[in-house]
């Protein structure tokens, strides 16, 4: 439920436009989705294309370095150890989550 939580997030942040610090969080946020459903199983090249879609969606430069996709890297990091360690959402739960974000992100 906490990954369709995020979600919905995720989405009301293409209503505005974001600044550094919003951009920052929406890509770490992405990250942590990100991370989760590779875990669970979903296949890397939907989640790369995925977050990808999203990361362009929030202006989010995912063509190199930069510190956006460090916190999109981080959140990877902390949405894998999160659903190793203390999951806030079942794997059925994350997958769905994901085919749902596929839909908001085309």
């Amino acid at each position: 439920m906490r990954w369709i939580l995020l979600g919905v997030v995720l989405a009301c942040g293409l209503s505005s436009v974001a600044r550094a610090d919003d951009k920052a969080d929406q890509a770490f946020a992405a990250g942590q989705f990100a991370g989760a459903a590779t875990f669970c199983g979903v296949p890397r090249s939907d989640v790369n294309a995925l977050a990808k879609s999203m990361l362009d969606a929030f202006g989010v430069d995912s063509s190199g370095p930069n510190p956006m996709m460090t916190r999109f890297t981080e959140g990877v990091t902390a949405g894998t150890q999160a659903q190793r360690d203390a999951p806030q959402a079942t794997c059925d739960e994350v997958k769905q989550g994901f085919e749902q974000m596929k839909d908001k992100f085309k």
